[in-house]
């Protein structure tokens, strides 16, 4: 069983942060962090609500050292590790996952050694060779 519902909410929530610091900062006051590390966790079977969750995670995350604190005291690390390991060939969510890895490793050299040791890097050169033929996983995976 696939959760539609949850998909369409972190799609929305993706979307409306993008770009905007002033609307992320209100979705997290509003609760969106808690919501999408829930749906990651609870839906970690189904790519739509991964690719969404990460979508709207990695959006929240640019640029915005303490979001991504935020979320990773929250679980958003083993999240990914989670998401990259049962969705390997579902594009979506790897592209996405790559966007957060990305951003997650962005002048932080703390995360950076938890992508390295946990072995993201790995799944990310992973991701990139079997998705060859996709311009947005290899920009995604260049840029982790």
């Amino acid at each position: 069983f696939c959760a539609f519902c949850p998909q369409w909410g972190l799609m929305a929530a993706g979307l409306l942060s993008n770009g905007s610091e002033h609307r992320s900062g209100r979705l997290l006051e509003l609760g969106v962090g808690e919501a999408l590390m829930a749906a990651l966790r609870r839906h970690s079977d189904c790519p739509g609500v991964q690719q969404w969750a990460l979508s709207a995670a990695g959006n929240l995350i640019c640029n915005n050292e303490g979001r991504a604190e935020e979320l990773m005291a929250q679980g958003l690390g083993e999240a990914l590790l989670t998401a990259f390991t049962l969705n390997p060939v579902h594009f979506g969510v790897q592209e996405q996952a790559m966007k957060v890895a990305g951003n997650l490793a962005y002048e932080n050299e703390v995360r950076t050694g938890f992508l390295v040791s946990s072995g993201v890097v790995d799944l990310v050169a992973g991701a990139m060779r079997r998705h060859l033929a996709r311009r947005g996983g290899q920009f995604r995976g260049c840029i982790a």
